[in-house]
């Protein structure tokens, strides 16, 4: 499984993402550790007001206490939450189809199976990126 984030400020510009591959397999684990993460680089970066979306509902229950933390990854909730309580922070569920760009860094993360940070929008976010931004209706075809 890949953790990707994509990080912008509050005028939507992009300020920088990433994507990791990890041989993980549990969904739950995977979707709340790159969220765990990003808040956690996030706070390193001195980036203080947050609102994180997320597209697995259950990471999102798991943020607001209504669902509890898998035991293998409460160390790092714990640190997570001691960034969270010196920050505004949100977190919000995003349907997956509103995330267009996180399925193109989760394509590249399972290809490349590296850890990639990128400080500029990488040429194949671009589209995506600024369809997203510009309120752009985003379409999924399946043939059938």
């Amino acid at each position: 499984m890949v953790l990707l984030r994509i990080f912008r400020n509050s005028d939507g510009e992009f300020m920088g993402c990433y994507a990791s591959y990890f041989n993980i397999q549990n969904s739950i684990d995977v979707e709340l550790l790159a969220a765990i993460m990003a808040v956690i680089i996030a706070y390193e970066k001195g980036w203080r007001s947050i609102w994180l979306e997320c597209d697995f509902k259950v990471v999102v229950d798991i943020f607001n206490g209504s669902k509890l933390v898998p035991w293998r990854l409460s160390n790092l909730m714990n640190k997570c939450n001691t960034a969270i309580n010196s920050m505004q922070f949100m977190v919000t569920h995003i349907f997956r189809q509103g995330n267009s760009c996180a399925d193109k860094l989760a394509t590249y993360g399972v290809t490349s199976k590296t850890d990639s940070w990128w400080n500029s929008m990488s040429s194949f976010l671009y589209d995506d990126f600024h369809r997203n931004r510009n309120l752009l209706p985003n379409y999924r075809f399946r043939n059938l």
